[in-house]
């Protein structure tokens, strides 16, 4: 079983915290309250990153921070938590 800690800002599965930094913890949030769902890049944009736009920078920064979001799963929780890429569309969490 997996468990959270908004004051940590990391994901615990048995004895082993996994800290995120404060933007992987904003993602983490925001597709953890849609599980299941995709989640667009404009929304992740704004609710990770703080920003309005949506532009190749802000989309590059994004892809950045799932990649390492998606690393930290993958390493200590991927029978549990998955990141998938909805190619044009988003990211999802299952």
């Amino acid at each position: 079983q997996v468990w959270w800690d908004a004051n940590l800002c990391a994901i615990r599965s048995d004895d082993m915290w996994v800290p995120l930094s404060p933007i992987e913890w904003k993602l983490f949030e925001t597709l953890v309250s849609k599980r299941g769902s995709v989640v667009s890049t404009e929304d992740l944009i704004l609710s990770a990153l703080s920003r309005t736009g949506t532009t190749a920078a802000d989309t590059s920064l994004l892809r950045l921070h799932v990649s390492r979001l998606r690393a930290k799963l993958n390493e200590h929780f991927a029978q549990e938590l998955s990141i998938v890429t909805m190619r044009g569309r988003g990211y999802m969490l299952v």
